[in-house]
């Protein structure tokens, strides 16, 4: 599937009617947050992750936030709203896709996860996918890295895949296409 106009007025379409599927990759304590607030819209929340111990919280409901409850998640688990997993072929069910890289102790983006999670994207993504993040330093710093990891596996920018931040994607027009996209997430 070729990210075209005719696309990208479907995908808007299913985050309108909260028939998206989104993939949160990356289960920090932000990410977990963006999950249950994206779940509690009624959007379909898949979590990866490397870390067994993180997939394994998630499934059972047990929070790693201070900010989220045991029982929150676990209504929304048990709901089949969110679900985790280390199963990284999942990624070719997403329509988007947000990259969560953790920081290393002192607080910096730890570049080998972020190398690690796109290797793993490319390695299973269907065409059509956008990837993006809520960290707008991660986009301005890695983009063209980004692309270069992903490319290296065939994948083409604009055509296979977008990579945005949150905010580019919910405004009227990613900046690499004349496509709407109006207001995909709340």
């Amino acid at each position: 599937m070729k990210i075209d106009s005719n696309h990208l007025q479907r995908l808007q379409s299913r985050i309108t009617h909260r028939e998206a599927t989104i993939g949160i990759f990356g289960m920090s304590i932000d990410a977990l947050k963006t999950a249950v607030g994206l779940a509690k819209t009624g959007f379909r929340i898949r979590c990866l992750d490397f870390l067994e111990s993180r997939i394994n919280l998630i499934n059972r409901g047990i929070s790693f936030s201070r900010e989220i409850s045991d029982l929150e998640l676990s209504d929304l688990v048990y709901s089949g709203k969110i679900s985790a997993t280390s199963d990284f072929s999942t990624i070719g069910n997403l329509d988007l896709l947000m990259v969560y890289p953790l920081n290393d102790s002192k607080g910096h983006l730890a570049g080998s996860g972020l190398i690690g999670i796109l290797r793993t994207v490319a390695d299973y993504m269907n065409p059509g996918l956008m990837i993006f993040s809520g960290n707008e330093s991660l986009l301005r710093s890695h983009s063209s890295r980004m692309k270069k990891i992903l490319s290296s596996n065939g994948r083409r920018y604009g055509v296979d895949y977008l990579i945005g931040s949150v905010r580019e994607f919910s405004h009227n027009r990613h900046p690499s296409h004349n496509s709407p996209i109006s207001h995909p997430l709340p």
